[in-house]
């Protein structure tokens, strides 16, 4: 499961890889307050999942739907590449991008049962915020990208 995110073309490598980690932040932050890309809240549980051993261990009695059992899926989106005009991300384990593509778009038995939880995306308003908060300043861009990929390092060594 990828996502092909369009940017303006005059921005530079550094510049792109900031906007990709900053994306790649913000869904994780607005998926672990659980609400999708339209920021709707994601469709509960069923009480057959919540009833289950797994369900009662890994949300300790937490209702809230936020796709965190783990952290393993959220944790490895990563950027898979960027050129002029464009960003690429994805998942960096084959699969946490099944299990995403999954909770994007249930199948099997759980086709028309279970409701998409559309979470790896972003709005162009939420995109522009991000671009805008950055474009014109290539040293936040690099302080951004340092600090970021450092973040994204420190998160996929502790299993975030």
């Amino acid at each position: 499961m990828n996502l092909l995110i369009n940017l303006p073309q005059n921005l530079n490598n550094l510049q792109r890889e900031a906007i990709a980690l900053d994306v790649i932040q913000f869904i994780i932050d607005r998926t672990k307050s659980g609400v999708d890309i339209n920021n709707e809240p994601f469709a509960d549980y069923k009480q057959s999942y919540k009833d289950t051993f797994e369900y009662k261990i890994g949300h300790g009695g937490n209702a809230d739907v936020n796709l965190t059992l783990t952290g393993e899926m959220l944790g490895t989106i990563t950027l898979l590449s960027h050129g002029v005009g464009y960003i690429k991300l994805g998942f960096s384990d084959a699969e946490a991008a099944k299990k995403a593509k999954w909770i994007s778009s249930p199948t099997g038995q759980k086709a028309g049962k279970q409701k998409p939880r559309k979470f790896f995306g972003i709005t162009d308003k939420d995109l522009n915020k991000i671009i805008n908060r950055h474009k014109n300043n290539d040293v936040a861009f690099q302080t951004t990208a340092t600090s970021s990929l450092a973040a994204n390092v420190v998160r996929k060594i502790l299993g975030l």
